[in-house]
């Protein structure tokens, strides 16, 4: 069991399997606890929105993001950090989306776009 001291008014972050564990012989279950759930279509859609004000753009974006979005990348895409790059990526048309064929090439150009 975990033993640890914790000064009033800090803030505790947990993640993993035992935050529960946490909430209750630590915390006294005084935590407020969120469950992180996957991305649907509604959730890009309104991603899209909130980055994108013009809405000739954001239809454009959104036939982008349909195009590269395969059967295999399709967990991929549900992670909200990851279909933002996506998006930016998009939008600052850094790269030419036309010319990615996989998946691995769209995620080298997202680890390309945080290396500068």
């Amino acid at each position: 069991m975990c033993r640890s001291l914790i000064l009033p008014g800090a803030r505790v972050v947990a993640t993993g399997r035992n935050t529960g564990t946490v909430n209750n012989s630590i915390l006294e279950n005084k935590a407020a606890i969120y469950r992180l759930v996957d991305m649907d279509e509604a959730d890009r859609v309104k991603l899209i929105d909130l980055m994108e004000p013009d809405p000739k753009e954001r239809e454009s974006i959104r036939v982008e993001l349909s195009r590269v979005s395969t059967a295999d990348n399709a967990a991929f895409l549900q992670r909200p950090l990851i279909v933002r790059a996506i998006i930016q990526l998009i939008i600052h048309r850094k790269v030419n989306m036309e010319r990615i064929k996989n998946s691995s090439e769209l995620y080298l150009m997202i680890f390309l776009k945080h290396m500068t």
